[in-house]
């Protein structure tokens, strides 16, 4: 004999009981994009906290300078247009040091940007292309000059107090401490520290301890 279809009660107290396995899946996959969009917001929170941070240090950090097209005095550390950074807070607490490219305010308002030869209390004799540090030839390689084209007089000075004897590493296109004498450490803007643009430029500077490594 065919048996009878198998019959499936259902019932409001079955409806429910399926219900209440059914809601808690919803419910936590509710509470899951809730958790995503939460973090979702924290992280753009805190990266744009971050970069206001970064923008405020970066303002009162640096300066951009650019080299003026006519100016090659800092050949070839820096050529005409190279964009570069300076640090202004650079010497808050410590004096500049031999070897440091350093912009500083001049006379008529302008600025220029030299080599720091000659710290306070230094002793700086130069004669036929050759610069002495305290009786002791320099060791210059950033330097382009030629003793054939050196046709000025000796120069010897003694840095005062608050004060540095710069140059440009193109010697024999610069007018910097040789002819102006040295500069107070109170008008310099800062430290420049590398060149940012062009792209196929973009380096560190050298402030290596050259300057502090006379021939022996």
């Amino acid at each position: 004999m065919p048996q009878a279809p198998l019959r499936i009660r259902s019932s409001r107290t079955t409806r429910y009981r399926l219900l209440r396995r059914v809601r808690p899946v919803e419910h936590s996959r509710a509470g899951y994009r809730v958790n995503l969009r939460t973090i979702g917001h924290v992280l753009a929170y805190v990266f744009a906290t971050s970069l206001l941070i970064f923008a405020v240090w970066f303002y009162l950090t640096y300066r951009i300078g650019v080299v003026p097209p006519h100016s090659r005095s800092m050949a070839p550390t820096l050529k005409p247009g190279d964009q570069y950074l300076i640090n202004i807070r650079a010497y808050r607490r410590h004096l500049p040091k031999r070897g440091d490219v350093v912009v500083f305010r001049v006379e008529n308002g302008d600025y220029l940007v030299k080599r720091v030869i000659g710290t306070p209390g230094d002793w700086v004799w130069i004669e036929d292309a050759t610069t002495y540090l305290n009786g002791r030839p320099l060791r210059e390689p950033y330097t382009v000059h030629t003793a054939e084209n050196w046709n000025e007089p000796a120069i010897q000075a003694v840095v005062p107090q608050g004060q540095v004897f710069v140059m440009g590493d193109n010697r024999d296109r610069s007018e910097d401490s040789r002819d102006f004498g040295p500069v107070s450490i109170k008008d310099i803007l800062g430290r420049a520290e590398r060149i940012i643009f062009p792209w196929n430029r973009r380096c560190t500077l050298d402030t290596s301890d050259a300057a502090d490594s006379p021939h022996r």
